[in-house]
């Protein structure tokens, strides 16, 4: 492409002004086309960076999954608590209720 443009340029105003104009647009790597060779070289650079990120993303779902795990036995382990002391709880408030019975009804018969 570049070459076409100094040929333009030249046939209209001359080397040294087609220089200077295109010296204005530096040569890059992109005005070429890329041969085959280097294409496969960049889809085998892609394809082994996307087999890395598979496996930095197998590790991490095996991460999560271990992380909700123990978060579901420590789940567990709380709901047994919670449930244990709820149960100790009601334990305590029926004898309670049933002492509170008793000498209220002690009392009754005593003062009656």
């Amino acid at each position: 492409m570049r070459s076409s443009l100094y040929e333009s340029l030249h046939e209209i105003v001359g080397d040294e002004e087609a220089e200077a104009l295109l010296a204005q647009f530096p040569n890059r790597d992109v005005d070429e086309p890329i041969t085959r060779e280097a294409a496969d070289v960049g889809m085998a650079e892609l394809r082994a960076e996307m087999a890395e990120l598979r496996v930095d993303m197998a590790e991490l779902r095996a991460e999560v999954r271990a992380d909700i795990a123990a978060l579901d036995a420590r789940m567990s382990a709380f709901e047994a608590r919670m449930a244990d002391r709820f149960r100790a709880q009601t334990t305590m408030m029926v004898t309670v209720v049933a002492i509170g019975s008793a000498v209220t009804s002690a009392l009754a018969a005593l003062i009656g």
